[in-house]
């Protein structure tokens, strides 16, 4: 009798799986403990789709294990820093959702507030990067006192006597912290160091 009630129960199980979507039914028969081949042949499937099933639950339970380790880590904080933490930690949102137990509206405003602290951050970075460029480039030329001008045009001309190279000249010319206008004028239009050494000697 046993053994009956309980081929009935496999019966109208596999049943059931049968009539779920992609891989609900074989989800269902293995969280019922159903046994691997009972399985296979019930739902007519290969021992590998069995087994790729079965990775993809164990992936997701050590995914939900490490996520119940991140909200751990951020216990007693508000929603929003929780979802914030999690987010940061590459975990989705349908996770968030269920483990956090927030809704979606949490989700939305935290993926804003995170955009915006982006965008902030990549204008800074922007800035930096533009002060960095100014910084060596150097001071523009009619900003250079007459007698840093003819050091540095002294200093050109000492590298262009060693090398007629543009790329040289210009590493050169950098790391003896020359300005860029002046090194642009020495490759293009060597003729004007003339020009703006006559100036710079009055």
């Amino acid at each position: 009798m046993i053994r009956i009630v309980e081929k009935t129960k496999l019966d109208l199980l596999i049943a059931k799986a049968k009539g779920l979507p992609d891989d609900e039914g074989i989800r269902l028969l293995i969280e019922e403990q159903v046994a691997s081949e009972l399985i296979t042949n019930g739902l007519e499937i290969t021992g590998e789709k069995l087994e790729q099933v079965n990775a993809e639950i164990k992936k997701e339970r050590a995914e939900r294990a490490r996520v119940a380790t991140l909200l751990e880590a951020v216990e007693g904080k508000s929603n929003e820093e929780k979802v914030k933490h999690l987010f940061e930690n590459d975990v989705s949102e349908e996770l968030i959702i269920e483990m956090a137990k927030v809704d979606q509206g949490v989700i939305d405003a935290v993926k804003q507030a995170m955009e915006d602290e982006l965008k902030e951050k990549q204008r800074l970075a922007e800035e930096e990067a533009a002060r960095k460029k100014e910084e060596a480039a150097g001071p523009a030329l009619e900003d250079i006192p007459p007698d840093e001008m003819l050091d540095y045009i002294e200093s050109i001309r000492d590298i262009m006597e060693f090398s007629d190279k543009e790329k040289e000249i210009r590493v050169m010319c950098e790391q003896s912290s020359i300005p860029k206008g002046l090194v642009d004028i020495a490759v293009s239009e060597p003729d004007r160091l003339d020009e703006l050494e006559k100036e710079a000697e009055g």
